[in-house]
């Protein structure tokens, strides 16, 4: 779905995150990547994560309930990078086999492009300049004039826009439903 040229950009990142990152504990001696997540008071716990020619998820919770795990990892809380990146790593140094390769060189590289949008205020640059050159006038648009004058009222005392995380989040949801599954008669 992807240029193999972002996957690749992708595939370092969460290769970094086990030689380094919350998931070096699924380190496994060969080209692996991955990434952890750990919900609300650790009631639940993931790391996903893929070789490649493998990919395998490990969930660590209770399926029952929302239960507090602050202190099940040797006295410490449970999180993405505990117990799920140690299993992982067991699991997947029991199946790799003898392939230890390297993830494949993209043939499409990767190219950034500077993003002008609605949230972005530089372009992806620091200095300001985006894709012109340092001595050019920054393009304008009638949207980027209306953005830079109106901040929807959220100006806070350093002349920058306050976040207001009711405006991206969900408010929270009802727990699944976990009990039995059809043509189950346990």
């Amino acid at each position: 779905v992807f240029p193999d040229g972002v996957t690749y950009e992708a595939t370092k990142i969460l290769e970094a995150n086990i030689q380094g990152g919350t998931g070096t504990h699924a380190n496994i001696g060969c080209p692996a990547g991955g990434k952890t997540g750990t919900t609300d008071n650790n009631t639940d716990a993931w790391f996903v994560g893929f070789t490649p020619r493998l990919a395998t998820a490990v969930w660590v919770g209770y399926p029952n309930e929302r239960i507090f795990m602050n202190y099940q990892y040797h006295g410490g809380p449970v999180d993405g990078g505990t117990f799920p990146a140690d299993i992982w790593g067991t699991y997947m140094k029991s199946i790799i086999g003898g392939f230890c390769g390297p993830f494949p060189q993209p043939k499409e590289p990767f190219v950034t492009h500077p993003f002008f949008g609605e949230y972005a205020t530089s372009g992806g640059d620091k200095l300001g300049f985006g894709s012109r050159g340092k001595d050019e006038e920054p393009s304008t648009t009638p949207d980027d004039e209306k953005q830079q004058n109106d901040n929807g009222g959220n100006d806070d005392d350093t002349g920058g826009t306050q976040f207001d995380p009711d405006q991206y989040e969900s408010p929270p949801q009802p727990p699944p439903d976990t009990g039995t599954p059809p043509g189950d008669q346990r």
